[in-house]
């Protein structure tokens, strides 16, 4: 049974999925591995800094498989933000746009294998001053607890495109094994929507 992704929409695995969405007007995407070799710029101290929270995944994805030139970050970034929720971003809630003005709320969805289904994920919208990134705060009824934070960075290294995501959590209701997989494939399906984009723009 086909179902919309939720922190994107997909059909979920057997091993779980975020509740995920494909834009109508991007091409099936093939599925995208997590890029460990490479690691993204460090967050400030601060962005860990919600009470009682701990690291559950870190991931770096290339966001297209050639070396890029200088510039490409903001290429990334403005194909993302002006195509977001529905276009690129796989979670089902999210905005059509990237918002820009912080704490806006957001009322993701996000699906997992059964006995799990789908969970409520609001989350408030954060720029924090970073050029090319963003970040969540989970809000109450999130399933991975009150306050924890997703990280979303573009950066370049080596020449190369990549998107990194960070997650911390503060009370989560999945199991991480299932949490981080889900996350793994709705990044990755991230990732390679924003390359598509890139290449159409």
């Amino acid at each position: 049974m086909r179902r919309t992704l939720g922190l994107t929409l997909a059909t979920v695995a057997a091993v779980g999925s975020l509740a995920v969405t494909t834009p109508a007007s991007a091409a099936p995407v093939a599925p995208v591995t997590a890029v460990t070799a490479q690691v993204a710029p460090a967050a400030p101290a601060t962005d860990a800094s919600a009470a009682g929270s701990r690291l559950l995944y870190k991931y770096n994805f290339q966001i297209v498989k050639r070396k890029t030139k200088a510039g490409a970050e903001k290429k990334a970034f403005n194909a993302l933000k002006n195509c977001f929720g529905g276009c690129t971003f796989p979670v089902k809630g999210a905005a059509k746009k990237l918002p820009t003005r912080d704490g806006t709320t957001m009322n993701l969805t996000a699906c997992f294998a059964d006995p799990f289904g789908c969970k409520k994920a609001p989350v408030k919208v954060y720029r924090g001053g970073v050029k090319y990134g963003w970040h969540f705060i989970a809000k109450k009824g999130h399933f991975d607890g009150t306050g924890s934070r997703i990280y979303f960075t573009i950066y370049r290294k080596h020449g190369y495109l990549y998107l990194g995501v960070r997650a911390y959590v503060t009370k989560p209701t999945i199991p991480d094994g299932l949490n981080k997989n889900t996350a793994n494939r709705t990044w990755g399906t991230f990732a390679a929507n924003i390359g598509h984009k890139m290449g159409s723009s």
